[in-house]
């Protein structure tokens, strides 16, 4: 080979090398132009997407609140229940005492009276005796022939002791 065909063979490499150089070059660039294209795409559906995503949020706020309101209405009610049930309990606790005193008048009237042959009993299975009834529904003495039919159902009714 003459240093011509070197020279040739030498540029006609360079030649090669420059235009696989600009080949990748171009390419590279054709990538980065569709990878800008796309991620400005991307922007575009995220600006179009943001009032839907923000409206989201709002509702999911307002069924948060909503939530508080219900739990804070539920906590309210449980207090009040439970406040009814210790109202409910002193209640009870009244009306047993009331009626232990009732027994116990009763009991006392009976050992006062022994003759009296009735049985007065002042609880849940009472019994009649006479024209005076004690009954299941807590009514205590009277005639109810005359309209009287003494304590209803109630709290603090009872006449005070003489």
């Amino acid at each position: 080979m003459s240093t011509n065909d070197w020279v040739l063979l030498i540029i006609i490499v360079l030649v090669v090398l420059l235009l696989l150089v600009g080949l990748v070059w171009a390419l590279r660039r054709r990538a980065e132009v569709k990878r800008r294209e796309e991620a400005a795409h991307i922007r575009d559906r995220v600006t179009e997407k943001q009032p839907v995503v923000e409206q989201r949020a709002v509702v999911a706020e307002q069924t948060d609140a909503e939530a508080r309101r219900a739990a804070a209405d539920a906590d309210a009610k449980a207090a009040e229940a439970a406040r009814l049930r210790n109202r409910a309990d002193n209640q009870r606790a009244a009306a047993d005492r009331s009626r232990e005193e009732l027994d116990a008048d009763v009991a006392r009237a009976n050992k006062l009276d022994p003759s009296s042959g009735g049985e007065h009993r002042v609880d849940g299975d009472q019994r009649v005796s006479g024209d005076h009834h004690v009954g299941g529904d807590h009514r205590v003495g009277g005639d109810s022939r005359h309209g009287y039919t003494g304590r209803e159902t109630g709290e603090n009714d009872l006449p005070p002791r003489v």
